[in-house]
């Protein structure tokens, strides 16, 4: 092995463990489970759990005690860690007209999509049996899942959905947005909210810069919730939206003035 090739091994060593410890941090803090906390169950001193994340050094054996503690698998825990983002699936442009033309069979969708169950679906709308039976039979049909007795199923599409913004959805996607704009504008201060929103002048490289630190997040994010979603109960995880959007623009340019009556 030339040193060239070793310091590329080393490199992609020194990866890969830094991303099963952030895994395993992520865990931890799901958890609620702090690093006193975890020294204590292991017998060692805070001190030396930090300089374990610090150093990115952990023994196989280690590792399979804290898994055991969290109640996940090494091997889930590895899978994650090379997870490197979240899988979407793209619908079929008939999938997406019929949404499109079917508002109902759309809003149903996005229930299941939550991991929301029929049960709990024909509860909070007050559908008869029949009509969830008629939604999960329709969406079957369309290819979104497969239906078995009992209104078992498993989707087809998800769990996350890559919704094409120019497609016939595209009003139903706007009307979705400008609800959850609402909604977040609404509960600005309560804890999980954030509202961002300013005009300033700058310069199209820093425009540029900014758009990119913003796809960045996102991809950081969708990342961390992959690995969640794949380590922790359903219990442990809440479902978040979020919308991320930054243009050229001029508010000045869509708002009326109407004329003034002297």
């Amino acid at each position: 092995m030339t040193p060239n090739t070793a310091s590329k091994v080393t490199e992609m060593h020194r990866a890969e463990n830094w991303e099963l410890m952030q895994a395993l941090r992520r865990a931890l803090k799901a958890k609620g489970m702090t690093y006193r906390q975890l020294g204590n169950e292991l017998g060692i001193s805070e001190a030396t759990v930090k300089r374990m994340f610090r150093e990115q050094d952990c023994s196989l054996s280690r590792l399979t005690q804290i898994c055991n503690l969290l109640n996940i698998s090494v091997y889930d825990l590895m899978s994650v860690a090379q997870q490197q983002e979240e899988s979407t699936t793209p619908l079929t442009p008939q999938q997406e007209q019929y949404l499109a033309t079917h508002p109902g069979h759309f809003a149903f969708l996005l229930c299941l999509l939550q991991r929301q169950s029929p049960d709990q679906i024909q509860s909070r709308h007050q559908l008869t049996d029949r009509c969830v039976f008629y939604y999960l039979r329709d969406l079957d049909r369309q290819n979104f899942l497969e239906l078995a007795e009992h209104n078992r199923f498993r989707l087809k599409v998800g769990p996350q959905v890559r919704w094409s913004l120019q497609g016939p959805l595209q009003q139903k996607l706007k009307e979705v947005n400008q609800i959850f704009i609402r909604h977040v504008m609404d509960h600005n201060l309560d804890p999980g909210y954030a509202f961002e929103s300013s005009f300033r002048f700058m310069s199209q490289s820093t425009l540029d810069a900014f758009c990119e630190d913003l796809r960045q997040l996102s991809r950081k994010y969708r990342r961390h919730s992959a690995q969640e979603d794949a380590l922790l109960p359903n219990e442990a995880l809440r479902g978040v939206k979020w919308t991320l959007a930054i243009a050229p623009f001029a508010p000045s340019g869509v708002l009326d003035i109407p004329e003034l009556e002297i």
